[in-house]
């Protein structure tokens, strides 16, 4: 009876400390976006007053979502698809932009800081100094440079081919919905920028906020659009195409309701909103792209039966 108990027992002392195997089983390559995740959870709480009201709090940590999913994101990618660096490298170069704009949001505070100190705001000046405002402005582009990246992948990985026609209608309706919101953009911009009393710097950063907001949607659009016509043309596994596809349509969809939402309070004045409303709808479309790469976003090239069409294989 000894013998058989000595036997596993040296066995197991012979591997010593050790994670668990379900933890080293896990790629690699998925720990660095885990660890952006922890960042952001560490800078809110690190942020965060005392915890007296509860229901600010509630919403607090609902807000909090959005960013974690964001950062998880890749995550999901790698875990579904631990070569994706080899396979699908648009989509590991999009993910790892997101993680990195998210990261650069955990340290956005100290780093404008810092560069306030170096390069204070002229002045008469609103705004941070013109470098912490560029760096802002920085920061806020690379996520729709990531959705663009992400785009493209989603794009080279489709096995299907679409309607010239329902492609063209989706572009359409999309592309729409975005020139709504770009455009009341630049009113409002325009409107805050013409009075005499800004700083020239002021004027600077508007603009560029202004620029950086086409991209930001024309990144959101770009997502939308291939990834809807994914999912119409059939490709699989369809949840994860139509939560990729829902994301950036309710991105675009929230600034549309954004400016319905300016135009009755200059028209009615203040509008009562549910409170939270505003961190539950923003984080949605961060949580849905996380969804479609949990859900297996894209299908593996071996896993699917509809090659490519003629035009667009390799040369033989």
């Amino acid at each position: 009876m000894m013998a058989a108990m000595t036997g596993p027992t040296a066995s197991m002392d012979a591997r010593g400390p050790h994670l668990p195997d379900r933890l080293t089983a896990l790629p690699a390559a998925i720990w660095p976006f885990v660890l952006v995740a922890a960042l952001a959870v560490a800078a809110w709480l690190a942020g965060r007053g005392p915890l007296d009201d509860p229901a600010s709090t509630f919403w607090s940590i609902v807000g909090l979502v959005g960013p974690v999913a964001t950062a998880l994101t890749g995550a999901a990618l790698f875990l579904r698809h631990p070569g994706a660096w080899t396979t699908d490298r648009r989509l590991a170069i999009g993910v790892a932009l997101l993680a990195v704009g998210e990261l650069l949001t955990v340290v956005a505070s100290p780093i404008g800081s810092t560069l306030d100190g170096l390069v204070p705001a002229s002045g008469g000046a609103v705004f941070s100094g013109p470098i912490a405002g560029a760096f802002d402005l920085l920061r806020i582009a690379i996520e729709p440079l990531a959705l663009i990246v992400i785009a493209l992948g989603l794009g080279h990985a489709r096995r299907t081919t679409d309607d010239p026609a329902q492609r063209r209608r989706i572009r359409l309706a999309i592309v729409a919905g975005a020139a709504v919101v770009f455009t009341v953009e630049v009113i409002f911009s325009l409107g805050s920028i013409l009075p005499g009393e800004l700083a020239p710097s002021d004027r600077i950063l508007i603009l560029g906020g202004v620029a950086t907001a086409a991209f930001w949607l024309a990144g959101w659009a770009y997502l939308a659009i291939v990834a809807l016509a994914g999912w119409r043309s059939g490709e699989e596994p369809a949840t994860a195409w139509l939560a990729a596809a829902a994301g950036p349509l309710m991105s675009i969809g929230l600034g549309v309701l954004g400016v319905l939402i300016s135009i009755i309070v200059i028209v009615v004045g203040v509008v009562d909103l549910p409170i939270g409303l505003a961190s539950v709808l923003g984080a949605l479309p961060a949580v849905l792209l996380f969804v479609a790469f949990a859900a297996g976003l894209p299908r593996p090239a071996a896993a699917s039966p509809v090659a490519r069409p003629t035009s667009e294989a390799a040369p033989a």
